[in-house]
């Protein structure tokens, strides 16, 4: 229990270092551009200054749009595979077998003939569309 403690301890200092920290950033941020923002309207008159300040946040910020579409890209890309793959193998789940025997128990075998006609047809029709859309057409 006591080690507990001294980690959630140090997790909330590491936590609010960081907040610090992060805070300290958008104020030196904040000087910086308020700095660009004073030399800029010197030498070159105060509409050049904002041009300048508001084409720099631009890119930048052209800059976070293009690396959060790529992110999005990335993440459904793998969100999909996962998802093939788990819809691949539905019938290797230990949830389905134990819905199986469990329906065995409770109805009985003879019930389950029609039943397990119909799942072994959905099965093959199943398996017979996966395997059709990875073999590509024959040319002609």
């Amino acid at each position: 229990m006591f080690h507990l403690k001294e980690k959630l301890d140090s997790t909330l200092r590491a936590a609010i270092w960081g907040a610090a920290a992060a805070a300290a950033a958008v104020t030196t941020v904040f000087f910086l551009c308020a700095a660009a923002f004073v030399w800029t309207g010197q030498n070159y008159g105060p509409v050049a200054a904002c041009l300048v300040l508001a084409a720099v946040f631009l890119v930048f910020s052209c800059g976070a749009a293009i690396a959060l579409l790529i992110n999005r890209r990335a993440q459904a890309k793998c969100a999909e595979a996962r998802n093939t793959a788990v819809n691949e193998k539905w019938w290797l789940d230990p949830m389905v077998a134990a819905a199986g025997v469990q329906a065995g128990k409770t109805l009985g075998a003879h019930p389950l003939v029609p039943l397990l006609v119909v799942a072994g047809f959905f099965v093959c029709s199943m398996l017979g569309r996966s395997n059709a859309s990875k073999d590509p057409a024959p040319p002609g």
